[in-house]
């Protein structure tokens, strides 16, 4: 996605739909894809400083099933730089 990564740890199928983990990482000085919500719950735990690494808990799971959609929009609309 970009200067966005993610990794799934735990997918809707390992976990019975309860809960999908994912790790996220923006490359320094990138903006995040701005406001918004989801219908799912979302947990973001902040490993390292700031929004620079990320673990996501989305409960129910499944979340990951929205990835290509995701990527998409982050192809049209690639993430800023907080510099300028």
């Amino acid at each position: 996605m970009g200067r966005i990564s993610a990794v799934f740890k735990a997918d809707g199928l390992e976990t019975a739909h309860g809960y999908s983990i994912s790790e996220w990482w923006l490359d320094p000085y990138t903006r995040g894809p701005g406001p918004h919500s989801h219908p799912e719950d979302d947990v973001f735990y902040i490993l390292a400083r700031t929004v620079s690494v990320l673990l996501n808990v989305s409960a129910p799971g499944d979340f990951e099933g929205h990835m290509s959609r995701i990527a998409q929009w982050f192809a049209e609309h690639p993430p800023g730089d907080t510099r300028t």
